[in-house]
């Protein structure tokens, strides 16, 4: 049986595993240092993620691709708003941190021979939920949600995103623990289709 990690990835990391026969464990730890002060938070990055590794032991480890949009921002003319706006990228501090960790994760799973697994956002959220709502906000809530119908421990949004990621990871997996993942840990059909096994890289496999 597969046990899979993932990482939410950010300056607030969270995780969470599920399979193996074991609990569904989730959690965050918040990094110190900050994205002034990368050394720092690399360092405790990469302590908090050989820890929860060393905790989990995973078979998979895995995360989802960062979405990085943009930020509109609204034209002024005279001091008065027109009405118009312009974008630009979100502030690349913030994005600092998030590609850190990741590749942090990526290394660690290199050197520990950990197959490592990187899937869509969208493609988890939907599979995860009926129905993806349109905010940030609301996607958020229905992931909590979602996890606590599953009788899954939720401790924050960090992690239940993390559980989100590791559901879809294990269930494209091992498709026959499928039933593993639905709510309420109810009985669903085996897939009949077989997943496309994909052979171990040192990058994160893109699935």
């Amino acid at each position: 049986m597969t046990r899979v990690l993932t990482f939410d990835a950010g300056l607030h990391l969270g995780f969470g595993a599920i399979g193996g026969g074991k609990p569904p464990v989730a959690g965050s730890r918040l990094l110190r240092g900050g994205p002034r002060n990368m050394g720092v938070t690399m360092r405790h990055a990469d302590q908090v993620i050989r820890d929860v590794i060393l905790q989990e032991k995973p078979d998979v480890i895995g995360f989802a691709t960062p979405f990085v949009g943009q930020v509109r921002i609204p034209i002024f003319k005279g001091g008065k708003p027109t009405g118009l706006f312009k974008t630009q990228p979100i502030d690349p501090n913030s994005i600092r941190p998030l590609y850190g960790v990741l590749a942090k994760v990526e290394e660690i799973a290199d050197e520990l021979h950990i197959r490592c697994v990187e899937v869509s956002e969208g493609e988890c959220r939907n599979a995860f939920l009926n129905k993806v709502p349109r905010k940030s906000k609301d996607i958020k809530a229905a992931i909590m949600a979602g996890v606590r119908q599953r009788g899954w421990p939720c401790p924050d949004d960090h992690g239940a995103d993390s559980l989100c990621v590791a559901s879809h990871i294990l269930d494209i997996s091992q498709p026959t623990t499928s039933h593993e993942t639905t709510p309420l840990f109810s009985t669903a059909p085996a897939p009949t289709k077989k997943s496309r096994r994909k052979k171990p890289c040192k990058a994160a496999e893109k699935v």
